[in-house]
């Protein structure tokens, strides 16, 4: 069976998560004797010529004259990307836009011709709605949190089933753990801060706390300057994981249920993890033993403190949540479900 899967891999600070997610897909189903080839592309809020044209402003026009500026570029893309998938036949294509505005008029070149298997990484809330339209197009859309499926019911897409993240475990036991000795007494997060995530962070700015993230003004503004260090990805990210005391995971707001791909990627790093809280999590994890959550500000103080002062306890959850990462939460484990998806379409 021949593959074809669609998606902005290239490894982009904005797409990194989906470039070595899709990555670690498409290795795992060459293993199993598929034809898959990745169709990659440059979405036009990335393209790096237009940043410079319109520099700081470029956001900001883009926003507002979205559906203008985007149909040149995208119209480019829609014939490359059409014009090299047929060339290689598929017997099913697998999708992730992120902000390809038109992408539905490249689905509609193989609407009724071959199976569209569409994946959606966030709530449908958090991406526009010409991207929408693309996931509506899908015969199958894939998502991680369970409170999704009504939404993507009501806004009519005809099938959808539930794939939670999966982790290349592998790839995580090639790491080293960082030199950095500090690191060992030390709270690290890493990924993008909000306000709502600011307001946690704020409450132990007093602790061994390090922030590693891109949003340099939004830390700095937040007046937590002292605890951001610089941007850290892959390999280095996974490494500093492997030698902090604890890691912090807080969902984003529209994560219902929880279980993004943070909440498994720090127990793969044998790492213990400090997570606020969601009714999903205790499908993926024995709270307490493979992690520690928190409800509210004051727990999560309190939870920060009690294990920064026992190693032994943070290495227990440490070695306990890779163990159950191991056992059930693999890329491979995952794959398999989807094989069963694609058999079905």
């Amino acid at each position: 069976m021949k593959i074809a899967i669609v998606a902005p891999v290239n490894f982009d600070k904005v797409t990194l998560f989906i470039s070595v997610y899709f990555s670690s897909i498409a290795k795992i189903l060459k293993m199993k004797g598929y034809d898959i080839r990745i169709f990659s592309f440059v979405e036009f809020f990335q393209d790096k010529f237009m940043k410079y044209l319109f520099g700081k402003y470029y956001l900001g026009i883009r926003y507002n004259l979205r559906r203008i500026i985007d149909f040149p570029y995208d119209k480019m893309l829609i014939h490359e990307l059409h014009e090299k998938i047929v060339n290689f036949e598929p017997d099913i294509i697998l999708f992730h836009p992120v902000d390809f505005s038109y992408f539905y008029f490249f689905l509609e070149m193989f609407k009724g011709k071959i199976p569209l298997l569409g994946w959606l990484g966030v709530h449908p809330d958090y991406i526009n709605k010409l991207i929408l339209k693309s996931y509506i197009e899908a015969d199958c859309l894939l998502y991680y949190d369970p409170e999704y499926e009504k939404i993507f019911k009501n806004i009519g897409c005809r099938r959808t089933e539930r794939l939670p993240f999966g982790i290349d475990i592998d790839n995580f036991n090639a790491v080293s753990p960082s030199p950095d000795k500090e690191l060992e007494n030390s709270i690290v997060f890493t990924g993008a801060v909000n306000e709502e995530r600011l307001e946690y962070f704020r409450k132990i700015a007093d602790l061994p706390f390090r922030i590693y993230s891109y949003n340099k003004e939004i830390v700095s503004e937040g007046g937590l300057s002292s605890n951001l260090r610089a941007e850290v990805y892959g390999s280095e990210m996974i490494s500093i994981m492997k030698s902090s005391a604890i890691v912090l995971n807080i969902h984003r707001k529209l994560e219902i249920s929880g279980g993004n791909y943070r909440l498994f990627e720090i127990p793969a790093a044998k790492a213990c993890q400090l997570v606020d809280y969601k009714p999903g999590i205790s499908e993926y994890f024995e709270i307490g033993k493979e992690l520690m959550t928190f409800k509210d500000k004051d727990e999560f103080v309190k939870q920060s403190r009690i294990l920064l002062h026992d190693k032994a306890m943070r290495e227990e959850i440490g070695k306990a949540g890779y163990e159950r990462v191991k056992r059930e939460h693999t890329i491979n484990i995952r794959v398999e479900r989807l094989i069963e998806i694609i058999n079905s379409l």
